[in-house]
């Protein structure tokens, strides 16, 4: 049998249980928010990398590079021991159209992301004799500023107007195109 209790009773276990609940309410919002604080602290000590005289800066997953007040966009940093022989320059690309191919979608974003502000315009295309290629987009050859992402032997090759990455994995394309891009720029 359970215990009669008076109003006085009853109303001081529900003040008590009321209190309970909000200092732990109280508590949760307050950790959070110095968890919150804290968290936010830590990224902005930014990491400052220099690598011939140009200056990366660690934001999230990126490394980020400023040049003329452009912004471009790297996952990996310049490799001193990784060498690839293009001669393409960053006036190659200036205010001309860029044509773009990879076998994998997703591939070619870094590419459009750090050209778009120099080149006139970034277009997906197919390569001539390439038989898997969305028929929507316009077939083009070498003699255009064409960049070409395949999967191969993880090298980069220059053809004419063509620079074709050739990568093994996809971790192996993003630094391959890495490399390409700080040739382009000329921070190789």
């Amino acid at each position: 049998m359970r215990k009669i209790m008076t109003r006085a009773e009853k109303e001081r276990i529900r003040k008590k249980r009321e209190l309970i609940v909000g200092v732990v309410l109280t508590a949760v919002l307050l950790l959070s928010t110095f968890g919150y604080a804290f968290m936010n602290n830590k990224g902005a000590s930014t990491r400052i990398i220099n690598y011939n005289g140009f200056k990366f800066q660690k934001q999230d997953i990126f490394w980020v590079l400023n040049i003329n007040n452009l912004n471009f966009y790297f996952k990996y940093l310049p490799d001193e021991n990784i060498k690839i022989n293009i001669t393409k320059k960053i006036s190659d690309y200036y205010q001309k159209p860029l044509y773009i191919y990879s076998e994998e979608e997703g591939l070619e974003k870094e590419i459009y992301q750090n050209l778009i502000n120099i080149a006139q315009r970034i277009q997906p295309a197919c390569p001539e004799n390439e038989s898997d290629c969305n028929p929507e987009y316009p077939i083009k050859d070498c003699t255009q500023n064409f960049i070409i992402i395949k999967e191969g032997n993880g090298s980069v090759e220059e053809e004419n107007n063509c620079v074709i990455i050739y990568y093994q994995d996809k971790e192996d394309a993003l630094k391959k195109i890495d490399l390409v891009l700080f040739k382009i720029l000329g921070i190789e």
